[in-house]
């Protein structure tokens, strides 16, 4: 089935897509380029018009934001990691976890270890822990280094994350983050034009987007910026041959979510609506 989302989109896509139907606490890593950041946090505010508590972290780095309704809190260790939830418990915020500004750039914030992650989701009711796992240095498309990305054990679902506007733009470095290893990866040339079966390549890879991708996790990829009639056309497009030729062991792509974040209009691809 398909659930578009205008008017209230989250809770729509929460229900359909990410189906938490227990108090339990769950945790989604985002990977990939074209809208990380941004999905983290609609999710967030998602997950608190849910009645859930939303905590977003990052394993890498990621931009300071000085919004007081997202305050961050820098923490050490796995005791500084509960104390600040106990503090902030009875707070309506979207709270961030990090470990203390970046030496080298003072704009960013660093990521915290996946395991404490794993160990607050072990210990917590109804938290949901909104996850960047790795970074696209503002691209909308990449290929992973061997060490990214960083994605808890624990992970309830994996979010990998593409901008559709990348459609019909060179490979090269200005537009794709890591682009001889997008190159070396999917066959292509450096210079042409990204297509839709690259971007399927990209995904189903064994050394792609899920190569560091835990078995247990749900895979749901995101084909954000979807911005006119022939980008939607293409994302249908990619959903359907990402599950024909999904066969990575062991990982289960459960849908795929297309839209625009920007625009506040989300769509949900269940697997069996494209089987059918």
């Amino acid at each position: 089935m398909t659930v578009a989302a205008e008017s209230g989109p989250e809770i729509h896509i929460l229900h359909q897509a990410f189906n938490m139907v227990s108090s339990r606490s769950y945790m989604i890593t985002l990977i990939g380029g074209g809208g990380k950041t941004s999905l983290m946090y609609y999710l967030a505010y998602a997950s608190r018009a849910m009645g859930r508590r939303p905590v977003t972290i990052t394993t890498t780095k990621l931009y300071y934001s000085a919004a007081p309704e997202r305050p961050t809190y820098f923490v050490k260790n796995r005791t500084d990691c509960f104390r600040v939830l106990a503090e902030t418990e009875n707070k309506n915020t979207v709270i961030t976890l990090a470990g203390g500004f970046d030496p080298h750039d003072s704009r960013k914030i660093t990521g915290i270890d996946p395991r404490w992650i794993d160990t607050i989701l072990e210990q917590s009711e109804n938290l949901v822990c909104i996850v960047e796992g790795d970074g696209a240095a503002g691209k909308s498309l990449k290929a992973h280094a061997s060490y990214e990305p960083v994605i808890p054990s624990r992970s309830d679902w994996v979010i990998p994350v593409i901008g559709m506007d990348i459609i019909g733009k060179p490979l090269n470095e200005h537009n794709v983050h890591r682009a001889e290893r997008f190159s070396f990866l999917t066959g292509m040339s450096i210079g042409d034009p990204v297509t839709e079966k690259r971007i399927v390549r990209i995904l189903t890879h064994s050394e792609g987007y899920l190569h560091n991708c835990p078995q247990r996790a749900k895979v749901i990829p995101f084909l954000n910026k979807v911005e006119s009639p022939e980008q939607r056309e293409a994302a249908w497009r990619i959903a359907g041959k990402f599950f024909a030729s999904f066969s990575l062991p062991g990982i289960r792509p459960e849908g795929i979510l297309l839209g625009s974040i920007r625009n506040r209009h989300l769509e949900y691809i269940d697997n069996l609506y494209l089987e059918r």
